[in-house]
């Protein structure tokens, strides 16, 4: 029997302001956005720092001064774990000048991870709580679409595979 996997979008991970005595400018954050898809690795999402992975980061982008993470592959219990209240807060772990080993490119800040906090007391407490709409991960998504006239009614027809 496969995993049950789910998508949440829209989770408020990080913003830009001092946290733990370092600064994080709004360019801080456009650089995390801009290394997201050329840095090899996809951010893993997590229960708390150093567990396995409980899905992944697909999208990164800003909202004024808030970084937004859109997460897929979480499994169905633990996302409704978060939607139930028992995982209300988010922390994220950064990378400084991260390098790849095998480029010569230096990236100033790049997102490493996103840990979901239980008991743990958050880092920055000003991000939204984890309340967001858990959104079921189609089994097999539509290819295609026709909206057919019928009489004065229409019908839509979809094709999948």
């Amino acid at each position: 029997m496969a995993l049950e996997t789910v998508y949440l979008n829209a989770i408020e991970v990080f913003q830009s302001g001092i946290h733990n005595g370092d600064r994080y400018t709004d360019a801080d954050l456009d650089a995390m956005i801009e290394a997201f898809d050329k840095v090899g690795f996809r951010p893993t999402v997590k229960k708390v720092f150093g567990a396995s992975a409980l899905g992944y980061v697909s999208k990164l982008y800003r909202n004024g001064d808030k970084l937004i993470a859109d997460l897929v592959d979480v499994p169905k219990h633990f996302a409704e774990l978060v939607k139930a209240g028992s995982y209300k807060r988010a922390s994220s772990e950064i990378y400084w000048n991260f390098c790849q080993e095998n480029e010569n490119k230096k990236w100033p800040r790049v997102y490493k991870s996103l840990a979901f906090l239980g008991a743990e007391i958050p880092a920055l407490p000003s991000l939204g709580a984890l309340t967001k709409t858990v959104i079921p991960k189609p089994k097999t998504p539509p290819r295609l679409a026709l909206i057919l006239p019928a009489k004065r009614v229409a019908r839509a027809i979809t094709f999948e595979d």
